[in-house]
């Protein structure tokens, strides 16, 4: 028996009219399951329950197939209903049939048998009238093992190409579990090791902080033993000082004077030969001082003539200044990396300086090889954040991106919309001119320096498919890179000015826009996304393209600023 709608199923749908084809669609049941098997022929909706939406039930029993037979006999055009043809009422179950497989893109396969012919399209409803654009193989009483055959084998065709598709989502799927599991295996580990270095670490402190209080009660000891030792010593060296002379004793022993030995003796400070020596010193100062005062006096005199004068030829006695109308240069015109500026429309930029970096990756796949010298001569600024949909908002007045929230990057734009953008913001005069990175840009701000698969830590910098929850999060709410820009790693990626080209192979090396060569039919994308893996798509040197007229919902970009010359 068939098996009965809304339970998972996988096969062929069988649509015919009882009065008008149901003794050849019964012939051909017969032979399909002979081939296929009972359990994947659907042809009857015999099964639906009282009280159920039949329609529902059977769109659900056509979107679980792969292949839908529409019969077609002399009659399944003009087959009469209760006031007009049955195929004009909305709820006809051969119109329901048909109409839910063309809308899921199922494979429909028009059977004619009785010698029909193909409907026009004029002769069809509004959801039927793709039905018309689909080839169709006729059965004949005549040829019918013959015709048959060939259906069976585009039927099969089909099947296989459904099954390997299965089959190899499977083999995805299993792998992915297995990348899982080692992944699970692998943080559990990490986090076992981490857990035993920090008792570790732990045990460390507590015995490095034994050993210090031991130390200390040991200084503890000496010092109260010292302290007691000096007591006893000292009324023995005062008594006879008191007896003599109370007063004589306080400046012996108290004043600056006299110095105490270790047997209580007091010694007269001009006895002692420190201060013999520190007194001898003094003198010695004092007279230095005095020579280079007196020569300082000679050279000053208004009769000397080698007194140093400012001119002009001395610059180094008197610092230039600018000429009338000129502006003075300023202290230090290179700004400092990650210095940052704001346009009159609030959008945010960082100073990126020039410098050479390894550009490409040789462990990537061939769009990124290979590995070669850029060297940028010229610093720029680059948008701290991604744009933003507040941003594109404020110049172009919609927000066409999936996740909204003003604070959300922008997405679902393409290159040629990005460059419209850039159009209507430079039309507004602002202190600078703006455009996209070039790819070479991009991706030396990205690396700000590192040489590694990334610019950091991964977690700690970009959403990513591990911790995104499958959107987009506000700019800026990840750690920056060492240049200060935000989610170069993740979130969205971003659009470059180039040109695709399927290696670097006469990549310039300067830093400028690629526009040479290539397809000039798809625009270069950098950076990871919200659904990025971690490797490769997060690596500072992946690379992405699309057209220009491309809009994907994990995909933005930012800006590079230039100043206006005066």
């Amino acid at each position: 028996m068939p098996q009965p709608p809304g339970k998972p199923f996988s096969g062929i749908f069988v649509s015919y009219r009882r009065d008008d084809s149901s003794g050849h669609a019964g012939r051909l049941f017969d032979h399909l399951v002979h081939r296929f098997g009972k359990d994947r022929i659907f042809m009857d909706i015999d099964t639906i329950e009282p009280g159920e939406d039949f329609v529902t039930v059977i769109e659900n029993a056509v979107s679980s197939c792969e292949i839908l037979l529409a019969i077609i006999g002399r009659d399944w055009l003009s087959e009469p209903g209760e006031t007009t043809r049955r195929l004009d009422n909305p709820n006809d179950f051969v119109r329901v049939e048909i109409a839910a497989a063309l809308n899921r893109d199922i494979r429909v396969i028009p059977v004619l048998v009785q010698r029909a012919s193909m409907p026009r399209q004029e002769d069809l409803p509004d959801d039927l009238k793709k039905f018309t654009r689909r080839n169709a193989i006729e059965l004949t009483d005549l040829r019918w093992q013959t015709d048959l055959d060939q259906l069976i084998a585009v039927m099969e065709r089909v099947l296989a190409k459904r099954e390997a598709a299965v089959q190899l989502a499977e083999t995805a799927r299993q792998s992915e579990e297995v990348s899982q599991r080692e992944e699970d295996e692998k943080k559990r580990l990490v986090a076992a090791e981490k857990g035993r270095l920090e008792k570790e670490d732990e045990a460390k402190r507590r015995v490095a902080e034994e050993r210090r209080r031991q130390e200390r009660a040991k200084l503890d000891t000496r010092e109260t033993a010292r302290l007691q030792a000096g007591e006893r010593v000292r009324p023995e060296a005062e008594a006879p000082l008191r007896e003599s002379n109370p007063g004589a004793a306080y400046n012996q022993l108290d004043g600056p004077s006299t110095k105490i030995t270790a047997r209580g003796e007091s010694i007269p400070a001009y006895r002692n030969p420190r201060v013999v020596f520190a007194v001898a010193a003094l003198f010695v100062l004092v007279g230095a001082a005095v020579l280079i005062w007196r020569k300082q006096s000679k050279n000053d005199s208004p009769g000397k003539t080698n007194q140093v004068v400012a001119t002009e030829s001395s610059p180094a006695t008197q610092p230039s200044l600018p000429k009338p109308g000129q502006t003075p240069a300023p202290a230090n015109p290179t700004p400092a990396p990650g210095t940052g500026v704001r346009n009159a429309a609030g959008i945010e930029f960082v100073y990126v300086p020039p410098g050479s970096f390894m550009m490409g990756a040789n462990n990537l796949e061939a769009a990124a090889r290979p590995a070669h010298q850029v060297t940028l001569r010229e610093g720029f600024y680059m948008g701290k954040y991604e744009v933003t949909q507040a941003d594109w908002k404020n110049v172009m007045g919609t927000n066409p991106s999936d996740f909204k929230g003003n604070n959300l990057p922008v997405e679902m734009v393409s290159w040629l919309d990005v460059t419209e953008f850039v159009r209507k913001l430079n039309e507004m005069n602002h202190e600078y001119t703006y455009r996209l990175p070039t790819e070479a840009e991009w991706e030396y701000a990205c690396r700000a320096g590192t040489t590694g698969d990334y610019a950091g830590n991964l977690d700690a910098m970009a959403w990513y498919d591990a911790n995104s929850s499958a959107k987009t999060h506000p700019v800026g709410t990840k750690q920056p890179n060492a240049f200060g820009l935000y989610d170069m790693h993740g979130n969205v990626m971003e659009w470059c000015q180039d040109w695709y080209h399927l290696n670097y192979d006469g990549a310039p090396v300067d830093g400028s826009a690629w526009e040479k060569g290539g397809s000039h039919r798809m625009r270069v994308y950098r950076g990871g996304s919200w659904v990025s893996p971690a490797f490769p798509e997060a690596h500072s040197a992946n690379r992405g393209y699309g057209a220009p007229d491309r809009q994907l919902y994990f995909l933005g970009f930012r800006l590079v600023a230039v100043a206006r010359s005066l």
